[in-house]
Protein backbone atom coordinates (compact mmCIF):
# COMPACT_ATOMS: atom_id res chain seq x y z
CA UNK A 1 0.00 0.00 0.00
CA UNK A 2 1.54 3.26 -0.83
CA UNK A 3 2.28 6.34 1.82
CA UNK A 4 -0.24 8.96 1.58
CA UNK A 5 0.05 12.42 2.79
CA UNK A 6 3.73 12.58 3.22
CA UNK A 7 3.80 16.41 3.42
CA UNK A 8 1.61 16.08 6.26
CA UNK A 9 3.98 13.10 7.66
CA UNK A 10 6.91 15.95 7.34
CA UNK A 11 4.81 18.25 8.69
CA UNK A 12 4.48 16.44 11.86
CA UNK A 13 8.03 15.55 12.35
CA UNK A 14 8.90 18.93 12.20
CA UNK A 15 6.27 20.16 14.72
CA UNK A 16 8.02 17.30 16.70
CA UNK A 17 11.43 18.17 16.03
CA UNK A 18 10.79 21.89 16.96
CA UNK A 19 9.40 20.64 20.10
CA UNK A 20 12.77 18.93 21.02
CA UNK A 21 14.52 21.74 20.12
CA UNK A 22 12.52 24.06 22.24
CA UNK A 23 12.64 21.65 25.14
CA UNK A 24 16.72 21.79 24.51
CA UNK A 25 16.86 25.52 24.37
CA UNK A 26 15.03 25.93 27.26
CA UNK A 27 17.02 23.94 29.82
CA UNK A 28 20.28 26.21 28.74
CA UNK A 29 18.28 28.89 28.54
CA UNK A 30 16.84 28.71 32.06
CA UNK A 31 20.37 27.28 33.39
CA UNK A 32 21.73 30.24 31.55
CA UNK A 33 19.48 32.76 33.17
CA UNK A 34 18.78 31.61 37.00
CA UNK A 35 23.06 31.34 36.23
CA UNK A 36 23.56 34.92 35.39
CA UNK A 37 21.21 36.91 36.72
CA UNK A 38 19.66 34.88 39.72
CA UNK A 39 21.90 35.94 42.07
CA UNK A 40 20.46 39.37 42.81
CA UNK A 41 16.71 39.41 44.13
CA UNK A 42 16.28 42.84 42.35
CA UNK A 43 17.32 42.22 38.92
CA UNK A 44 14.32 39.30 38.59
CA UNK A 45 16.31 37.02 36.90
CA UNK A 46 14.91 33.82 38.75
CA UNK A 47 11.33 34.93 38.08
CA UNK A 48 12.43 35.27 34.32
CA UNK A 49 14.10 32.43 34.31
CA UNK A 50 10.45 30.66 35.96
CA UNK A 51 8.78 32.62 32.94
CA UNK A 52 10.52 31.23 30.31
CA UNK A 53 10.23 27.65 31.93
CA UNK A 54 6.50 28.13 31.53
CA UNK A 55 6.32 29.03 28.36
CA UNK A 56 8.79 26.93 27.07
CA UNK A 57 7.10 24.35 28.48
CA UNK A 58 3.48 25.59 27.22
CA UNK A 59 5.85 25.46 23.65
CA UNK A 60 6.77 22.28 24.06
CA UNK A 61 3.63 20.67 24.73
CA UNK A 62 1.53 22.61 21.98
CA UNK A 63 3.57 21.39 19.04
CA UNK A 64 3.84 18.19 20.44
CA UNK A 65 0.55 17.79 20.90
CA UNK A 66 -0.14 19.09 16.93
CA UNK A 67 2.52 16.69 15.62
CA UNK A 68 0.17 14.05 17.31
CA UNK A 69 -3.18 15.19 16.01
CA UNK A 70 -1.33 14.92 12.81
CA UNK A 71 -0.70 11.45 13.08
CA UNK A 72 -3.78 10.38 14.88
CA UNK A 73 -5.80 11.63 12.09
CA UNK A 74 -3.38 10.45 9.41
CA UNK A 75 -4.05 6.81 11.53
CA UNK A 76 -7.76 7.27 11.55
CA UNK A 77 -7.58 7.85 7.34
CA UNK A 78 -5.58 4.81 7.42
CA UNK A 79 -7.71 2.58 9.34
CA UNK A 80 -11.25 3.34 7.61
CA UNK A 81 -9.88 2.88 4.28
CA UNK A 82 -9.05 -0.47 4.71
CA UNK A 83 -11.21 -2.86 3.14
Amino acid sequence: MEERYRGLQRIGTTFKAMAWLVLILLGGGVTGMILLGGGDPKTGGRLAAWLSFGAGLFYFLFFYAVAEVLRLLMDIERNTRKP
